[in-house]
């Protein structure tokens, strides 16, 4: 028997913590930073569909600050209300 990719644990697992993006986001113009892997140390970029206001920029500075991100984990927790604004494509 032969697994498919879908079956594998690692592709599960990165499947599970992927972001949901919507393609129209992932676009130069749409880029607001980036961010580094802890991990790894590659740079990725940090999308939003719309500018950022004073204080979601302030807040996601703040979230950078107190989180760790590495490459198979969403940049903000589950309640964090910037989860569904500022993406990073995983």
């Amino acid at each position: 028997i032969e697994t498919t990719e879908e079956y594998r644990p690692i592709y599960m697992q990165s499947q599970a913590n992927t972001e949901p993006i919507p393609k129209s986001i992932l676009v130069v113009s749409k880029i607001q930073g980036y961010i580094n892997c802890e991990d790894c140390e590659k740079r990725h970029c940090v999308y939003s569909e719309k500018s950022l206001t004073h204080e979601e920029q302030e807040d996601h500075q703040q979230a950078l600050e107190l989180y760790s991100y590495s490459c198979d984990t969403p940049i903000f927790p589950d309640d964090h209300y910037l989860k569904e604004v500022v993406f990073v494509r995983i």
